[in-house]
């Protein structure tokens, strides 16, 4: 698979997509230093190992941003709250992801944790998303 946006287009690419949007920005969003926290969405190994069937490109193209983001954060001493998508190690919620998707990630595997340039610190929320 050919990337769409890699690390060093990162940034270019991200103007061009604004300015095209821009014209539905009904809303522009003003954020509080004070009250900010990061949510940092299934930054896993089964999204982002090229291996995996449910490798998107565009995560590897973020991780340096998000992890000086996440370096920010936690040195203002904002939360940082991590989702991953799991499901139940027998597939019991499995639902229609089973036939939707490549493969499954399930909780407990190694490829369910939190990329390892991003892992979670110890007093860290981690949300289980679709879990049993």
């Amino acid at each position: 698979m050919e990337s769409y946006v890699t690390a060093d287009s990162l940034q270019a690419k991200a103007k061009l997509w604004l300015e095209k949007i821009a014209p539905f920005n009904q809303h522009h969003m003003q954020l509080s230093k004070e009250k900010a926290a990061l949510l940092v969405i299934d930054m896993q190994h089964f999204f982002l190992d090229q291996a995996s069937p449910s490798f998107t490109c565009g995560g590897l193209a973020i991780l340096p941003t998000l992890k000086r983001l996440i370096h920010v954060f936690r040195a203002a001493g904002r939360p940082v709250i991590h989702t991953r998508h799991v499901h139940h190690p027998d597939r019991l919620d499995a639902g229609i992801m089973e036939w939707w998707w490549e493969g499954m990630c399930l909780e407990g595997s190694p490829e369910s944790e939190v990329h390892s340039d991003l892992t979670p610190l110890s007093h860290e929320k981690v949300i289980l998303k679709h879990r049993y």
